[in-house]
C-alpha cells in the first residue's frame, strides 16, 4: 500500500515513545543497588532520566495535566533531539557507570550493550533505509 507503515517504523515508534526507557530502568536499578560510588551515581542519573521520560510520556497525559509550566518543560525534554534525547541521555549515563570505579555485576553491562546497540540499529534502520 501507498500510505502503509513498515514494521521497523512502528518497532522503533514504540520503542522511542516509553519502551526503551522501561526496559533501562531495572539495569539502572540494578546498577544502583550493585555498585558503590561514583558507578552509582551515574546509574542514578540515568535512573533519573528514565523515570522522568516515563512520568512524562505516561503519568502527565494519564492525570490529565496539558497545561501549565510544567507541561511546557516535560514537552521540551521529552521532544529534544528528536524524540531521542532521553533515551540516549539515559544509555550515556549507564554507559558512563560502566566505565566508573566501583562498578560491579558487569553482565548488566552486556544487557544494556545488547539493547542499547539493538536500538542504535533500529534507528539507523528507520533512518536510512
Amino acid at each position: 500500500m501507498l500510505f502503509e507503515t513498515s514494521t521497523p517504523v512502528m518497532i522503533f515508534f514504540a520503542l522511542q515513545n516509553g519502551i526503551y526507557l522501561a526496559i533501562l530502568v531495572p539495569i539502572a536499578l540494578a546498577r544502583v543497588y550493585s555498585s558503590r560510588s561514583p558507578a552509582r551515581i551515574w546509574a542514578l542519573v540515568a535512573l533519573l532520566l528514565c523515570l522522568v521520560g516515563l512520568f512524562t510520556i505516561y503519568v502527565m497525559p494519564a492525570i490529565g495535566l496539558y497545561a501549565g509550566p510544567l507541561f511546557n518543560y516535560a514537552t521540551q525534554l521529552k521532544q529534544s533531539g528528536g524524540g531521542l534525547g532521553l533515551p540516549i541521555g539515559a544509555s550515556l549515563a549507564l554507559v558512563a557507570s560502566t566505565t566508573a570505579r566501583g562498578r560491579n555485576w558487569p553482565w548488566l553491562d552486556w544487557v544494556h550493550a545488547v539493547v542499547f546497540v539493538g536500538f542504535l540499529l533500529l534507528w539507523a534502520w528507520v533512518s536510512w533505509f
